[in-house]
């Protein structure tokens, strides 16, 4: 939120973002995958993680 209270766009898009990556790891049928589905979110959404 902005000093006015209004949401800021980035944060509505990151906070969505995240929701979405957190579902996706719900949905993990065991930690290995869970574990492997993190790796590839910090990849896929973190620059300069490889």
């Amino acid at each position: 939120m902005n000093p006015n209270g209004q949401d800021n766009e980035a944060d509505t898009g990151l906070a969505r973002l995240l929701g979405q990556i957190a579902r996706s790891l719900q949905a993990e049928p065991d930690v290995d995958a869970t574990l492997m589905a993190i790796v590839k979110a910090a990849v896929d959404y973190v620059d300069g993680a490889e």
